[in-house]
């Protein structure tokens, strides 16, 4: 597996297998597998062995996604800015949660007293056996 965010080595793809990665790693590509090997090339049995045996080939389909995220990223922050500048707090509070970096928290204390005694609780107990003992004879 590649490291993260490294861009796999090109020289154990063909060209046909980095254009249909780069379509499979695009978002906004809607395309089926049949139509991504269509428009590369190949026949369709083709992409699926590759997304299936070739790790070289889906590493790059993660290096994609990830360049893909790592732009979207850079936009959130410069749209974050401009609501910061607008004194639009919830659009960052927003932001932050979306990225586990800010969670609520609520506190809630909770005091139970229980005004029984010894003795009252002893016969309880006393009551919930013979009821057992009669349960089960």
């Amino acid at each position: 597996m590649a490291k993260r965010g490294r861009k796999p080595d090109l020289t154990k793809l063909s060209a046909e297998q980095i254009e249909a990665a780069m379509l499979l790693a695009d978002p906004h590509n809607k395309m089926t597998q049949r139509e991504v090997a269509q428009k590369v090339g190949v026949h369709y049995n083709s992409v699926w062995n590759w997304l299936h045996k070739n790790e070289d080939f889906r590493d790059l389909i993660e290096y994609y996604r990830d360049q893909f995220l790592n732009d979207l990223y850079g936009l959130a922050i410069k749209a974050l800015e401009t609501q910061l500048k607008r004194n639009n707090t919830r659009a960052v509070e927003i932001f932050l949660k979306s990225q586990g970096k800010l969670t609520e928290r609520h506190e809630v204390e909770q005091t139970i007293e229980d005004k029984r005694d010894s003795e009252s609780l002893e016969a309880q107990l006393e009551k919930l056996k013979r009821e057992l003992d009669g349960a089960e004879g």
